[in-house]
């Protein structure tokens, strides 16, 4: 993974369009719609839904549309950047008990 895409996405989280619960599931609250009279785009409330999608490797990611481009992160090190900050370079973020889907 590209650490400018996962930076792009976690900036999903700051701007309230994704959340992240305390267990390490993250969660699309919000949607990005056209805003057609003021130009630009804006949030919209949604159904809370599951944000991250199986790889077929069995590890959890995140997809999303920025600026007409698809960005995807590793949810593993979403959750480790919200909760503990940046990732020390060098450091591999590891899943609870080895459980790929477990962040």
């Amino acid at each position: 993974m590209h650490k400018q895409s996962e930076l792009m996405v976690y900036r999903l989280v700051e701007s309230g369009e994704l959340t992240i619960d305390a267990q390490g599931r993250i969660w699309r609250v919000a949607k990005r719609t056209a805003d057609r009279w003021n130009g630009g785009t804006r949030l919209t409330p949604c159904k809370r839904v599951r944000a991250e999608q199986k790889t077929p490797e069995g590890y959890l990611q995140v997809r999303s549309m920025i600026d007409g481009k698809r960005h995807y992160a590793a949810a593993a090190r979403l959750v480790w950047l919200h909760f503990k900050g940046p990732i020390p370079q060098g450091l591999t973020v590891n899943h609870t008990h080895g459980n790929k889907a477990n962040n």
